[in-house]
């Protein structure tokens, strides 16, 4: 594995660390209830004939999240530019 391989699997460890902590419930059964909604949700979504599937791939991700603009506010969960900068 080349040195630039391996600084791309950390930081893909690192933002998936941070994600795993930012998106975590405080309520088992809050959870549980969400999850059941987006099964539910997810399989009539998944039957639809309107079903189209896309290829997206890391590097396109990468290359979205490249030409992002740093100081910008962050979304609803409260990521910011500057967190995925250490992508």
């Amino acid at each position: 594995m080349k040195p630039w391989q391996i600084r791309v699997l950390l930081r893909k460890n690192k933002f998936a660390e941070v994600f795993k902590v930012a998106c975590s419930s405080n309520s088992v059964i809050q959870s549980n209830k969400v999850f059941n909604e987006f099964l539910t949700a997810f399989d009539e979504y998944s039957h639809s004939q309107l079903h189209v599937h896309y290829d997206i791939s890391v590097e396109l991700v990468a290359l979205c999240i490249s030409k992002f603009k740093l100081g910008k506010a962050s979304g609803l969960d409260g990521v910011e530019t500057k967190h995925l900068g250490l992508l």
